[in-house]
């Protein structure tokens, strides 16, 4: 068995191919087709055997159909197999190589392949793509990516998807959802019911994937889940009794995965995904390791069942789109302001339905007043109620700007606090205990008023909840 591994390569046209990595053994083609057919990667047990299986099916079919393919078999038994016999001999001398392990094949073995099961095979290049059609109306299209030069040995790998260069765009075919004060524009995903698996293939590709691609990544994500902790389902949300033959399930197509899903994709794709719901809030799930080559941002619809997965083109708010809180942090750490932030609120409330609204920045420093102000500026323009900050330098135990009041832990002589929590004035948060064992804030407890819109008589009621222990460490 092999670790699964997976890559991705971009061709002369600018278009990005992910790729699942065949291991480089002399059984590539039949790797790469095997994964295509069947979902299983070069770590699964079984992956040799269908490997083997589907060799010897290619080649049976090749001897059995002699009259079409010996034209070309002729041509690579007379360069392959040395010796003075008859050219028939050589064709059979040829095919009993070609049935064994670890010996390539090549374009009489793809045509056999592709007559054989009624699928169109397309080979990418990096200058182009040749497409194997069978005989009959092709009921599957197979996608494996070729590699060759004079410097490195032939070689094939299977492919997850592709982004084009350009992205196909069809403003007509918008769905509209209003959603708290936003309007999403998603694309229409076909059917029905969409999966989260088909809303991040049809974003990241621009267009509405093929059975096999779901299949591909169904797998994929299913060997992913397998290769985790025990824990990883529960800390994913998934209830202990749901556990069981959870990624058969995730193989056969009953399930999507939630957050597992959207984790699992991240890493395999090296997606950043962010999940929207129709409430207005977002998550957002980044690669374990390494940057992210691409976007996709999903639409969660659980007002349906069941749920609906919607892949957005953009999204209309009333004034404009809240940045991400990365490019806050960049924008305050290169003390940036080159748009003009949002107008600041007035009054300052925490609804029931939405809680605190948190933010982590790194600002590698604020001792002047002026990227003090330029980081208030920011967090109230962006509606924060509590902020944790990174690398402030101050030394001082509290300080306020115009909108916040920063808490920095004890005092303790002229040490610089490198950790700040910034807490919203006038949002009704009242800091009830500051525990710091060092020159940072460790712990703070706070207890916070959240305004519920009505009671069931009608009126406007309020009601108050703690926040048990929130910590707000260095790390």
């Amino acid at each position: 068995m092999t670790d699964t591994h997976t890559d991705s390569v971009q061709d002369s046209a600018g278009n990005l191919h992910w790729l699942l990595n065949i291991p480089r053994d002399g059984n590539c083609l039949f790797g790469a087709l095997t994964h295509q057919r069947h979902g299983v990667t070069p770590s699964n047990p079984l992956f040799d055997a269908y490997n083997t299986s589907l060799r010897k099916l290619a080649v049976r079919h090749l001897r059995t159909h002699l009259d079409q393919f010996n034209h070309h078999l002729e041509a690579f038994a007379a360069e392959l197999v040395e010796g003075e016999m008859p050219i028939q001999d050589r064709v059979g001398v040829y095919l009993d190589r070609l049935e064994t392990s670890g010996y390539w094949g090549g374009e009489e073995c793809l045509t056999a392949i592709s007559n054989l099961f009624a699928v169109r095979i397309d080979v990418h290049q990096t200058n182009g793509t040749i497409s194997i059609v069978p005989d009959i109306e092709p009921t599957a299209v197979y996608r494996i990516f070729y590699r060759g030069s004079n410097q490195n040995r032939n070689h094939y790998d299977s492919i997850i998807c592709v982004r084009p260069a350009a992205m196909p765009q069809n403003h007509s075919d918008y769905i509209a959802i209003r959603a708290s004060s936003r309007t999403f524009y998603a694309q229409n995903p076909g059917q029905e019911e969409t999966t989260q698996i088909q809303s991040v293939l049809q974003q990241i590709t621009g267009s509405v994937p093929s059975p096999t691609e779901v299949n591909i990544l169904r797998w994929l994500i299913a060997e992913d889940i397998e290769k985790r902790p025990a824990s990883f389902l529960t800390n994913c949300g998934i209830h202990e009794l749901e556990q069981d033959n959870y990624t058969l399930r995730m193989r056969l197509g009953r399930i999507d995965g939630g957050p597992a899903t959207y984790i699992s994709l991240a890493a395999l794709l090296k997606v950043r995904i962010f999940s929207h719901s129709i409430d207005g809030s977002a998550l957002r799930y980044d690669p374990a390791q390494g940057g992210h080559q691409s976007f996709a941002h999903i639409l969660e619809d659980k007002s349906t069942i069941p749920y609906r997965y919607l892949s957005i083109n953009f999204i209309e708010e009333p004034d404009s789109l809240q940045p991400d809180p990365y490019d806050i942090a960049q924008a305050v750490h290169q003390n940036e302001t080159h748009s003009s932030p949002k107008p600041v609120p007035e009054v300052i409330t925490i609804e029931e339905t939405t809680g605190l609204r948190f933010a982590t920045l790194n600002v590698n420093g604020c001792r002047l007043p002026a990227k003090r102000n330029a980081i208030d500026l920011y967090l109230s323009s962006n509606r924060i109620h509590v902020a944790a900050l990174q690398e402030v330098n101050l030394c001082c135990s509290r300080t306020s700007t115009e909108h916040y009041q920063w808490h920095l832990g004890k005092t303790r002589g002229n040490q610089r606090r490198g950790l700040a929590v910034l807490i919203r004035k006038g949002a009704r948060i009242n800091v009830t205990a500051i525990d710091g064992g060092g020159p940072n804030v460790q712990m703070l407890k706070m207890s916070y008023e959240l305004m519920s819109r009505h009671d069931f008589s009608g009126k406007e009621s309020k009601k108050v909840r703690s926040l048990s222990q929130t910590k707000c460490s260095l790390v």
